[in-house]
């Protein structure tokens, strides 16, 4: 079955769905968070694995990463290790600040039941 590619903004958040044709009902989330310094479009592998599945496969850049990184952003390498620890802890406590916004975005769609919603990720996403 095929499955049907999305970018769009959800809370004003670069995001990529996936999906395969729904059946007219709404389908249940699978939030997928990326690692560190790279992007929504990373793991589009297990996005289409989920859409495969029947969930709606939901991929956001992390702040800083993707569309949202900054040309003002200094490269990880010039940072300390101590300075990579705090830039990594501060992109979680935003990811996790925006999640209620990413899920009132998806419950306005026609495609997310989100009473049916799982959020996972690999690597920073994990955390």
């Amino acid at each position: 079955m095929s499955i049907t590619w999305q970018i769009q903004r959800l809370a004003g958040i670069p995001a990529l769905l996936a999906w395969r044709e729904a059946i007219g009902e709404r389908l249940p989330v699978v939030l997928w968070l990326h690692g560190y310094t790279v992007d929504k479009q990373t793991n589009r592998a297990e996005l289409e694995f989920f859409a495969q599945a029947g969930f709606l496969a939901v991929a956001v850049d992390a702040p800083g990463h993707g569309e949202r990184r900054r040309a003002d952003d200094a490269p990880d390498d010039s940072l300390s290790p101590r300075q990579r620890e705090q830039r990594l802890r501060a992109i979680v406590a935003q990811s996790v600040a925006e999640m209620p916004a990413i899920i009132d975005a998806l419950a306005g769609s026609e495609l997310a039941d989100v009473r049916r919603l799982a959020v996972c990720g690999v690597s920073m996403g994990a955390c």
